[in-house]
């Protein structure tokens, strides 16, 4: 395949990267960025890649089309052999609702609804501690806050099942990534 003039100059860029440095390709859908990432990874031969991409299908069609320099995965696959699989976690089958908040904590079942708002709002973002999010929201009683908490360390502590939320919160908590052991990602 021939490569365009932008695919080429990322290509060439590629080659110069020094540690740490970042390259970023951003463009649209079939625009040509595993195919421009295969040329990099063909390239640069005696490096080692790491291949994340959002869904499983992408993954296995990465390895089809990636040499073995390339390790091809989900974010979520990451964080689960980390967290779920070498910690010993157990994962519940089914989503926190409010309910089983509720029954969980002994709560009535309205402040369960913000517990577990605030619980996802702290699990998707880049916040250290639940405590930073009381700028953020408002629940109907400031001790949701508190039972947010409550409810984390429960997971934490293994007194009650994770979610797919929490795994990815406690992988980035626990800093993972910077154990990534590849010369790019």
């Amino acid at each position: 395949m021939v490569l365009s003039e932008q695919q080429e100059k990322i290509l060439e860029v590629s080659k110069k990267l020094k540690n740490q440095e970042i390259l970023k390709i951003n463009a649209f859908a079939g625009t040509g960025k595993t195919t421009t990432l295969t040329k990099i990874t063909n390239s640069l031969i005696d490096k080692s890649f790491l291949y994340l991409a959002f869904n499983n299908d992408i993954v296995k069609e990465a390895k089809t089309r990636f040499r073995s320099n390339t390790f091809a995965t989900t974010i979520n696959s990451l964080a689960y052999k980390e967290i779920v699989t070498k910690k010993d976690y157990k994962l519940s089958k089914n989503n926190f609702s409010p309910l089983m908040i509720s029954e969980t904590l002994d709560l009535d079942y309205t402040d369960a609804f913000d517990i577990l708002q605030i619980y996802l709002k702290f699990c998707n973002s880049n916040y250290g501690t639940i405590d930073k999010l009381k700028n953020e929201y408002i629940p109907r009683r400031i001790a949701s806050f508190r039972y947010a908490e409550e409810l984390f360390n429960k997971i934490k502590n293994k007194e009650i099942e994770c979610d797919h939320s929490f795994y990815l919160k406690l992988y980035e908590l626990e800093k993972y990534a910077t154990l990534i052991k590849y010369d790019y990602v």
